[in-house]
């Protein structure tokens, strides 16, 4: 949901939101809850499309999301009816319309773990607890069983996905957009090459339940310190490297070296816990690394999409900083010495 602001319907919003959706949006919350409603505060998405409204009544508040794609209204109604069967901590539906794609879902509040961090510094002990929860809900969702299906098992980071997102992220937003002719053709030629031998390595492991977005602002803590998933819409098969990168080398909240091995040292414990088998690090190292790459280069991606199509210039800065870390890891000695075929 990665709310980052709020705008109120009794004042000046910029942008507003059409007056259309608002009525629309008061008439499916007065059906559902019987009572009138007070406000609409409009929520501000990060580099989503996706809309978000926090809806007043006389003593609580809900959150109504809203998407004109129908796949993205069905996807996230059948997730958050999988998770909440295995327990992971997401935000109850009351009610949805399927004609007009609105959700009405209880309010997460207004504490994403990203400004919590902010708030009590990254070094604080409450900070660690709080990351440590979510490394152990990171092992939660991939080895719990749940008889009910759900369309995160229908689709997976394979080949042909991993690819999509060097046509469309990497090609399309930041080689032929944010870094139109930086790149000579022999340079786009190596980085292609170079991009498959990391896909075909991390498309032949298995692959777990995955959030696909499981970074600090798509965690929300509440008021007792507990942390509840939101955005999960996207949800799929991948690695189980993936959701801990995501958590762990989140642009937005910078850990440091010492807390990133604690972190992932304490994921696999809890997933030898909950498998009854060890798990041999530097193997599991070696694709941490490699997916590590292929995120950031999809996140690169993705900011520059924010700031090309969506007209969101406060993602400019996280493009260079997702492209160093690819390098910096592309570097390392644990990639060099796991992984000698690839020439950097």
């Amino acid at each position: 949901m990665m709310v980052i602001g709020t705008t109120s319907v009794h004042q000046k919003p910029s942008p507003p939101p059409e007056n259309i959706m608002l009525d629309t949006i008061r008439t499916f919350v007065e059906n559902h809850t019987h009572q009138p409603l007070d406000a609409i505060d409009e929520l501000t998405p990060g580099a989503s499309a996706r809309q978000y409204f926090r809806v007043h009544l006389r003593e609580q508040t809900f959150i109504v999301s809203h998407t004109q794609d129908k796949t993205t209204f069905d996807d996230f109604l059948d997730i958050q009816k999988y998770l909440d069967a295995i327990h992971i901590p997401v935000p109850q539906v009351f009610a949805y319309d399927e004609n007009q794609h609105l959700i009405l879902q209880s309010d997460a509040g207004n504490q994403p773990l990203t400004k919590v961090v902010q708030e009590d510094g990254v070094e604080s002990e409450r900070i660690k607890r709080l990351y440590i929860q979510a490394v152990e809900m990171i092992a939660q969702m991939q080895f719990s069983q749940s008889p009910a299906p759900s369309a995160a098992f229908t689709r997976a980071f394979d080949t042909s996905k991993f690819w999509f997102e060097w046509d469309v992220h990497l090609q399309k937003y930041v080689i032929n957009g944010f870094a139109e002719k930086v790149f000579t053709e022999p340079d786009l030629n190596r980085l292609r090459r170079f991009y498959g031998e990391i896909i075909r390595h991390l498309a032949s492991q298995p692959r777990y339940f995955c959030h696909r977005d499981f970074q600090s602002s798509n965690l929300m803590v509440t008021a007792d310190d507990r942390l509840l998933i939101v955005d999960f819409q996207d949800a799929r098969l991948g690695l189980a490297q993936y959701d801990l990168v995501s958590l762990i080398e989140d642009v937005y909240v910078p850990l440091p070296a010492a807390l990133k091995i604690e972190l992932i040292d304490h994921y696999l414990k809890k997933v030898a816990q909950l498998t009854g088998k060890p798990v041999e690090k530097a193997s599991f190292m070696m694709y941490y690394d490699l997916t590590l790459i292929q995120r950031k280069l999809h996140d690169a991606g993705s900011f520059a999409r924010a700031y090309l199509d969506l007209g969101k210039p406060q993602f400019l800065p996280y493009i260079p900083q997702c492209l160093h870390t690819v390098i910096h890891t592309m570097k390392g000695d644990r990639l060099n010495a796991a992984l000698g075929c690839l020439h950097r």
